[in-house]
């Protein structure tokens, strides 16, 4: 924290693990194909993208937040769905279980987030570096009317993985007009 500039209240409080998490023990068999005592302890505890979360956000209902790397994410904690409902129905989100069995991390991934938004960026703005680029299209992005010139995108420059998990699948520019300028083309990409 000390070497990032942070403060321990800006984060949330880590998720404490707990007996709870618990879901057996080792056999004779497996403890000595592993190399491990028979006995040793098997924990339900969380994967990266479980890690991410419970660090950058919190592991409670109601956390989310925004992931933008090679890939990137929106990410969003909530309470396990019941059997049967709705919301346990399969879907493009993918849904992981938390710690404790109770709340699930849900999220919408997009492969080549960060790719993408450097691949537009020596497309369209060639020689700017993002923070050139952050400059030339400040003005674009704070007036409302050119926001119709702006394209949709879809990004998936090498498959994708939400909505559809197609790593076939290639990006596309729907909308575009005679307006439509490089830095809309950029921002769509961002967006």
């Amino acid at each position: 924290l000390e070497a990032a500039g942070a403060r321990p209240d800006q984060l949330p409080r880590l998720t404490d693990l707990g007996t709870s998490t618990i879901a057996g023990h080792l056999d004779e068999l497996s403890a000595r194909e592993l190399g491990l005592p028979e006995g040793t302890p098997v924990v339900h505890a969380t994967g990266d993208a479980g890690a991410t979360t419970d660090g950058l956000a919190g592991s409670s209902p109601g956390d989310a937040y925004l992931y933008l790397g090679g890939s990137g994410w929106l990410a969003a904690v909530t309470p396990a769905a019941a059997s049967g409902s709705p919301e346990a129905a399969p879907s493009p989100i993918h849904s992981l279980v938390m710690p404790g069995w109770d709340s699930r991390l849900r999220i919408g991934a997009v492969q080549s987030a960060g790719a993408a938004a450097a691949w537009a960026l020596a497309t369209f703005l060639p020689g700017c570096d993002f923070a050139a680029a952050e400059h030339r299209v400040a003005a674009r992005v704070s007036d409302p009317d050119t926001l119709a010139a702006r394209p949709l995108v879809l990004p998936g420059l090498g498959g994708e993985r939400t909505p559809v998990r197609d790593g076939a699948l290639r990006g596309a520019f729907v909308g575009v007009t005679e307006e439509t300028t490089p830095e809309d083309f950029y921002l769509g990409v961002l967006t």
